[in-house]
This record gives structure tokens, C-alpha cells and sequence, in this order.
């Protein structure tokens, strides 16, 4: 179908709230992050992930691809993915101490398992031979994460919603969760040949005492995974926040040091998660009495 027009709105946009009390009528379809409403011939896209269109055109590649493979993948038990989990590690301030990162990790495993082609991996990491426009890593993520999106349909008639139906692709989500499921299991084994060396993993990165860095870059190497390794300041620990301070360069480092912070919560992390499986419990009681 072809629109009037097409605009894209931040996600705290008023403009539903707007039709709901004009009394329009309108459909809507929403993901975990994405809303699309149409309404008289547009559409209206309200996300905060805002992406060119060279971007949109690469994430439909990936979807259009993974769609046409015939892979056939056993149902996947979503526990077995250990999105963070912790080491040695108790209360208290860590020094000399690195962050290891696995560089494109779910990129690299969905190549792995072959749910992108060569060209398609190749363009995902700016390695295409003349290639002139660039990929994010926001646009990888959101490209693989497409694979596994559940979008729900509703209309509303003016004054109340009715549910139309709900549309995923059962396949490719294996697909994705495949790729987590791998690297959750690299990440694990990393933890495991580690002696006690690893504070605590988070998705695709692994905190660890700063004297067995080499050992842990060997064990991602022979496993095919490049990695990038950043020195901390230190990691301060206090019951389920592990608080990371970061080395940030800047023109002036002989003269004065920057630090950056970033907080890991795994008691908010389990919060969320848990809130995600209860909305798809939900949705599919929705789906059952609709």
C-alpha cells in the first residue's frame, strides 16, 4: 500500500492521545519499541530509534533473508539464555580491572549459523568492498532483532480498541534467540575456564581481573570470536549493582583524567525480564478470549 505520507514521531509524542479524544478512528500496531499508527492514508511511526533510510532498507535485507532459509531449529527454552550473570565477585571496590567485549557478537553468531549471507555480513561490519554507506551497531542489533519481533494489531473505532491479530515469524525468532543462546553459552564457558578470575558477564562483555586478560582473549580467539579490550578504573560493588568506572582519553590527559560510569543492576534486569514474560502471558490470555 502506499501512503500520503510517512512521519516519524518520538515515542512520548501526544499524537494517539490527540486522536483518541478527537474520536478518530485509526489502526495500530506496536512492537517493544515501535508504534505505527495509520490514519486517513499516512502513517505514522513513533519510535526513538531513528534510522536513515539506507539503515531501514539494510534491516529489511536481513528480515527478507532469514525468511527464505529453510533451517529447521528445535523450540528454545528462554532460561537457558543467560543474558548476566556473576563470577567472584562480593561487596566492595575492584582494581585493576578490564572490560573484554566481543566485537559484534550477535552479528558473529548469526553468521556462524549462517542466518545472514556473506554480503549481508559483510556490509553489517563496513567490510563490503564499496561500500559508501555505513552500519551502525544500533542497526545491526535492530536488524537481528527484528527477526524475533512480535507485532500486535488493533483497531480503534473511536472509542474503544478491538484486537485484529497478532504476526511473528516462529522461524526466525529461533533464529534469533540461536544467536543468544550462543553467545550466552560462549560467554558461560569464558566464566567457567576462568578459575575465578571474572567478576560478572554482561550480554556480550566479561569483567575480569586485569592479570588474566590474555588468557580469556585466547579462549575468545580459538572459539572465532575477535574481542576488544577496555582498562578500567575500578568496579564498585554494592549488593546487586556492580557500578563500572570507565578511562575516557581526552586531548588533555596529562593534565586531568575523565571517568565515565555506567551502572549494572542485575535485581532491575531480573525485574524487567520478568515484566516481559508477564505482558506475553497477557497478551496471549488477549489473544485466547479475543
Amino acid at each position: 500500500m502506499i501512503y500520503k505520507k510517512t512521519t516519524y514521531l518520538p515515542v512520548d509524542s501526544d499524537f494517539e492521545e490527540y486522536l483518541k479524544g478527537s474520536g478518530c478512528k485509526y489502526r495500530l500496531e506496536f512492537t517493544n519499541n515501535t508504534s505505527v499508527i495509520f490514519f486517513d492514508g499516512s502513517k505514522y511511526i513513533l519510535s526513538d530509534e531513528l534510522l536513515l533510510p539506507y539503515e531501514l532498507r539494510f534491516i529489511q535485507s536481513v528480515k527478507k533473508y532469514s525468511e527464505k532459509l529453510n533451517i529447521e531449529l528445535p523450540d528454545f527454552i528462554a532460561s537457558r539464555i543467560e543474558y548476566f550473570s556473576t563470577g567472584n565477585i562480593r561487596n566492595g571496590v575492584y582494581y585493576d580491572v578490564c572490560e573484554v567485549d566481543i566485537n559484534s557478537a550477535y552479528w558473529e553468531a548469526a553468521a556462524k549459523n549462517n542466518f545472514i549471507s556473506n554480503d549481508i555480513y559483510l556490509k553489517g561490519v563496513n567490510k563490503f568492498p564499496g561500500q559508501k554507506d555505513k552500519i551502525s551497531k544500533k542497526c545491526r542489533l535492530i536488524a537481528l532483532g527484528s527477526l524475533a519481533t512480535v507485532k500486535t494489531i488493533v483497531d480503534f473505532d473511536g472509542s474503544d480498541y478491538k484486537y485484529v491479530s497478532t504476526k511473528k515469524n516462529n522461524k526466525t525468532r529461533k533464529y534469533f534467540f540461536k544467536c543468544a543462546l550462543d553467545i550466552s553459552k560462549v560467554m558461560k564457558d569464558a566464566i567457567n575456564e576462568s578459575g575465578g578470575s571474572v567478576l560478572f558477564h554482561w550480554c556480550d562483555a566479561i569483567f575480569i581481573h586485569a592479570n588474566y586478560v590474555d588468557s580469556v582473549m585466547s579462549f575468545f580467539n580459538e572459539r572465532g570470536y575477535s574481542v576488544k579490550v577496555k582498562k578500567l578504573n575500578c568496579i564498585h560493588v554494592k549488593g546487586s549493582k556492580m557500578t563500572v568506572s570507565e578511562i575516557v582519553k581526552s586531548e588533555n590527559q596529562d593534565l586531568f583524567t575523565n571517568f565515565r560510569m555506567k551502572t549494572f543492576n542485575i535485581r532491575s534486569e531480573y525485574k524487567r525480564l520478568k515484566k516481559q514474560k508477564d505482558d506475553f502471558l497477557n497478551n496471549l490470555k488477549h489473544i485466547d478470549n479475543a
